[in-house]
């Protein structure tokens, strides 16, 4: 039988506001959700994120499903029960951060597997071409329009999904992008994309990135320091809530409501106020899962018109020029005041003395419309042109009477030389996934000469000193663009990374049926790549952020090795045969092993971990293998 629970209904909010603690809260979800109190109920804390970006600046599926199967036989559908749609996600966003999908009851006992159902009938994917969002065409490996597809993923027989009562588990949902997808570039304006979805869930988390909690909330107490939100991920706006989550602040937390900012107990004490069921969103981390209800750690708390509601509409993107008040946002997505999300190349942008203006986590910074330069990611609210529910691309949006918060910018450069304590100059790769090529600089200096310079962009380091690093070192810096007409600097980081300290990706691919034998070698100690198998296609290089370094072009064999100091998830298989999920690198090995039986075919694999040129040893804590 399936067993759909876990969501409670619209009413759910004003009752659990009355409630005194978060595990009341969690109990009256779960009656109201399943409606069925004799049974006894564990939370599956279900958090989705993806491994690795590619090349995709937005793509847009939706979820239509997930499923879990238990060892007598019981299915149940803790989110997304049959008949009330499904949830839209940009998995494209999710590469630097993770969403807390929803904490819903579920039967407790021992489940061995999970089943996925994705839609792509609608899907909008984009890739990033010579610096601008190109739209692909979908299809799947033959060549035809992709509909929906349902496909099984097995949990490591070691680690099942064990659903205890009145306590929260977590799960780690993961969608691979690049193993999901064969990029073809048709021109320089054209693309295909060929669908082949994984997406993987692991009851043994490795979740280091920050999560992102969204709900509608539900009541605060300001002398504990918490609130309650009933969980309402990604772009949802009107379905049922898919459990409640408990939210800890702490004096540090920043917020933002309705447009005002706060530090503390004060941003809490507007929190209260709020109307039950007005979307809030937190970025921070997951607490306690020792009850039914999980704990949240919150560092940043948006609400109200801060993060969405139906009087206005929404477009999130990076400034790719500005004029004026006029400004040009790239790499679009819009969520109109129906809820409605579509993601677009471009849109203008128009902001004004009236314009409230804000920096994600700085509430005390003193910004106004002249903060927003070239290059800077944005979340803007406003009023698009044509008018909401509209069909067809939007125009504009008109912020002049709306808001805009200034979000942290990731700008991937190499190092230029005569770097100094604080200060740095970079040759930029991308900002914000786009190519310099795609950006026009004009007006961002405090005069014509010194407007930015992609190729010496002088970057506030701060108290990080890459004087000792050597030029051409690809880094990874993360901030907000110097305000319009201001530069230099150009840019102010808050943090500095290298790139051989960020998550790095191997990528192989094989085409033609794909391949019987990719590997020299395979064993519990690591795997052996045949680079020169005839069948490897376009894909053969190790990433660090927008740098590939090819393995073909330097006849490197790799070496993939599991990485000792992290929890391994290790996935092989693929839709129509269902996935294995191992968290040993050993039992992946005997996986593996077991379909190379000389018919079997491999297509791609994709790695994430750390590459060590010196021995050309892959260090992976995450794979997965696509077979054809």
């Amino acid at each position: 039988m399936t067993v759909e629970c876990g969501r409670a209904g619209r009413g759910a909010g004003s009752v659990l506001r009355a409630l005194a603690g978060s595990l009341l809260a969690g109990l009256a979800l779960i009656a109201g959700g399943c409606g069925n109190t004799t049974f006894t109920y564990g939370t599956p804390v279900m958090i989705v994120s993806t491994s690795a970006p590619g090349p995709f600046t937005g793509y847009l599926v939706g979820i239509v499903s997930i499923t879990f199967t238990r060892t007598d036989g019981t299915i149940v559908q803790p989110v997304i029960p049959t008949g009330t749609g499904e949830e839209i996600v940009d998995f494209a966003s999710l590469t630097s951060i993770s969403e807390l999908m929803g904490a819903p009851a579920a039967l407790t006992g021992t489940y061995t597997s999970a089943t996925v159902t994705l839609d792509y009938s609608a899907a909008q994917i984009f890739l990033n071409l010579n610096g601008k969002a190109v739209a692909a065409t979908v299809v799947d490996d033959s060549g035809n329009a992709v509909t929906t597809v349902a496909y099984t993923v097995k949990f490591d027989p070691a680690h099942p999904l064990v659903l205890t009562q009145y306590k929260s588990t977590l799960l780690d949902v993961n969608f691979d992008l690049s193993a999901s997808s064969v990029v073809g570039i048709t021109s320089a304006t054209t693309a295909r994309v060929d669908v082949k979805p994984i997406m993987t869930i692991s009851t043994v988390p490795q979740e280091t990135k920050p999560i992102r909690s969204r709900g509608v909330f539900v009541t605060a107490d300001p002398g504990a320091g918490t609130y309650i939100v009933n969980a309402q991920p990604f772009f949802d706006f009107t379905s049922q809530p898919f459990g409640a989550v408990d939210v800890q602040t702490s004096p540090q937390t920043t917020f933002n409501v309705n447009g005002v900012s706060y530090l503390g107990s004060a941003g809490l004490a507007a929190l209260q106020q709020l109307n039950v069921n007005t979307l809030v969103s937190a970025d921070g981390t997951l607490g306690s899962l020792d009850g039914v209800t999980p704990v949240f750690n919150a560092t940043q708390v948006y609400a109200g018109s801060s993060l969405a509601d139906q009087a206005e509409d929404r477009v999130r993107g990076i400034v790719s020029a500005r004029t004026g008040n006029t400004i040009t946002v790239q790499g679009v997505t819009v969520v109109d005041r129906l809820g409605v999300a579509d993601y677009q190349p471009d849109i203008t942008m128009t902001v004004g003395s009236g314009t409230a203006v804000s920096i994600d986590g700085e509430p005390t910074a003193d910004v106004n419309s002249q903060s927003i330069s070239v290059g800077q990611q944005i979340d803007a609210a406003g009023t698009l042109t044509p008018a909401a529910g509209t069909a067809g691309v939007y125009t504009s949006l008109d912020a002049t009477s709306g808001s805009v918060r200034l979000g942290p910018t990731t700008l991937w450069g190499t190092l230029n030389p005569g770097a100094t304590a604080g200060t740095a100059s970079v040759d930029i790769l991308t900002l914000g996934n786009f190519q310099p090529s795609g950006f026009n600089f004009a007006g961002t200096g405090s005069s014509a000469s010194l407007n930015a310079n992609p190729a010496a962009y002088i970057v506030n380091t701060g108290s990080a000193d890459e004087s000792a690093t050597p030029a051409g070192t690809p880094l990874m810096l993360t901030g907000v663009v110097s305000p319009f007409g201001a530069a230099p600097p150009d840019f102010d980081a808050s943090s500095v990374t290298t790139g051989a300290n960020t998550d790095q990706v191997l990528v192989i691919d094989w085409v033609d049926s794909g391949a019987t034998a990719p590997f020299l070698s395979i064993g519990p100690t690591g795997i052996v790549v045949t680079i020169d198998n005839a069948h490897v296609g376009l894909s053969h290089f190790v990433q660090t952020g927008p740098v590939n370094f090819d393995l073909k072009a330097h006849g490197i064999n790799p070496r993939i090795v599991p990485d000792t100091t992290r929890t391994g998830q290790f996935a092989v298989g693929n839709p129509t045969a269902g996935l294995s999920e191992f968290n040993s690198f050993a039992g992946f090995v005997e996986g593996v092993d077991h379909l190379l039986n000389g018919v079997n075919a491999m297509q791609q694999l994709v790695a994430i971990g750390h590459y060590d040129s010196a021995t050309d040893t892959f260090s992976a804590y995450r794979i997965d293998l696509a077979q054809q």
